[in-house]
């Protein structure tokens, strides 16, 4: 094994990317003309060994590329959660609750509508008015809170 800085060791795709991340501080901080970046940046792109590389900021300060060691990654952690935020808890079970609204709508509402059709057709005499009003009484009791 050679050395790992012999400036005819092949490089790969991290160290190109890394170099045109070196040329963007150079360019920001007013080192380099757009032109120069854009040139060097092509460069870098195209460079196949550590001294294409290296040859790119010969006449640059610090940063340069730097080969066999490793770099700290930008990792992006997500910032933390507002201090008013509270994790939703869901319960396992319902809370027990009286009889379902459903079944209680479908006892009451055919009793409601015998006791309306009943009424306003008035087909089975007075008396049938008076029968229907206290079947849904008696119905509505019995659900409610009378039974």
């Amino acid at each position: 094994m050679g050395d790992s800085s012999s400036p005819d060791i092949r490089i790969g795709d991290v160290e190109r990317a890394d170099a045109q991340r070196l040329l963007n501080e150079h360019l920001t901080a007013g080192r380099l003309t757009p032109e120069e970046y854009g040139d060097r940046a092509t460069q870098a792109a195209g460079a196949r060994t550590q001294g294409d590389l290296i040859r790119l900021f010969t006449d640059l300060p610090a940063p340069h590329p730097a080969f066999g060691v490793p770099r700290a990654v930008d990792v992006h952690t997500p910032p933390p959660p507002p201090a008013s935020y509270a994790p939703r808890i869901e319960h396992p079970l319902p809370a027990k609750r009286g009889p379902s609204t459903w079944m209680i709508a479908a006892v009451t509402v055919p009793i409601i509508v015998l006791g309306v059709v009943v009424t306003i057709l008035g087909t089975f005499g007075s008396s049938s008015f008076l029968i229907g009003l206290l079947v849904v009484g008696v119905v509505l009791m019995l659900l409610f809170g009378g039974g």
